[in-house]
């Protein structure tokens, strides 16, 4: 994820947050650069950050 949000690139940030993803599956930070970066509208971001939200939430139990 370092390398997607270091890049300048929008079409390699989403490329390199969706490889985190792939990789694993629990990347919060991952869904967080999608929602930011891919979602074309307000209800298709809400459901990226609430899936990143999940994701963290699970990871600090």
């Amino acid at each position: 994820m370092q390398t997607a949000w270091r890049e300048r690139n929008p079409e390699a940030r989403i490329k390199a947050a969706k490889e985190a993803i792939a990789s694993n599956p629990e990347c919060a930070t991952g869904y967080i650069l999608l929602a930011e970066e891919e979602a074309t509208d307000i209800v298709e971001a809400e459901a990226k950050f609430r899936e990143a939200y999940r994701i963290a939430e699970q990871n600090h139990r």
